[in-house]
């Protein structure tokens, strides 16, 4: 799921190729993506940043794309011996997904499965992850901008069901209290939560993303933790501003998460 918002970081162009180089962290991660099709944006670094990563995690990242959410993991909390799995449907993104793996050193820690979300449960065991985050389709079939491609418009439509599938799998691979991490957009906040609630996945920390400070501002996305069979009660944490005003630098929380 992407915002309007792209990442402010290096690119590395090379004449005919169909991808193209992209740095983050002043060059310290690499990311390789398509020039034409689908790409990362804000989202997947916000998510990234989101939940509290402990020693020893478990991370299983549905629908991984070209690996940034699993590569940012790791970049960030590798020194606690963290351990990601990425699952992705469409093949030609899981090559870029291994290439950046190898490119940054993480072939001992990054696993890389292809396969649907909604198949999880002849792919991974249950109950093996601590951790499960996911950037879900967001669009309704049918709906959003279908200009990007078939490969763009695959990442960012929803099948039938598409949200409760991702919590299905996430409640498949999770373990008992173990966390889940969801960015989506704001407005369709009730449905997530329902389809959180429905697997048991209590939400327990939420917060609310804007473009920027405003007293007209809504919100356009949220970033929710959930626990498995937790008890009730959440906290709703202070929001998040993308940009300092409107069309105006990006704010000093998020030019944080691109510090290395």
């Amino acid at each position: 799921m992407h915002t309007s918002a792209t990442p402010r970081h290096e690119q590395q162009e090379v004449a005919d190729s169909p991808t193209r180089e992209d740095t983050l962290f002043n060059g310290s991660l690499i990311c390789h993506q398509y020039r034409r099709g689908y790409r990362f944006s804000v989202d997947s670094v916000l998510l990234s940043h989101f939940p509290t990563v402990r020693t020893g995690e478990t991370v299983l990242d549905l629908g991984t794309g070209c690996g940034i959410v699993g590569l940012i993991l790791l970049f960030r909390h590798g020194y606690r011996n963290i351990s990601v799995t990425g699952i992705e449907r469409q093949a030609e993104l899981l090559e870029l997904a291994v290439q950046n793996r190898i490119d940054n050193g993480y072939q001992d820690s990054f696993r890389l499965v292809l396969g649907q979300v909604e198949a999880v449960d002849r792919l991974l065991p249950a109950e093996s992850f601590s951790l499960v985050i996911a950037n879900p389709p967001f669009f309704r079939s049918g709906s959003g901008r279908l200009c990007g491609g078939e490969q763009e418009t695959t990442a960012r439509h929803q099948s039938a069901n598409g949200l409760q599938r991702f919590v299905d799998g996430a409640a498949y691979c999770l373990k008992n209290r173990g966390r889940t991490a969801f960015i989506y957009p704001a407005p369709q906040v009730a449905e997530l939560i329902g389809a959180l609630t429905r697997r048991r996945l209590e939400p327990k920390r939420l917060q609310f993303v804007y473009s920027f400070p405003g007293p007209t501002a809504t919100a356009k996305l949220v970033l929710v933790e959930s626990v498995k069979n937790g008890g009730p009660g959440a906290h709703i944490l202070p929001p998040c501003y993308l940009y300092r005003s409107r069309n105006g630098a990006y704010s000093a929380e998020v030019q944080a998460m691109y510090q290395p």
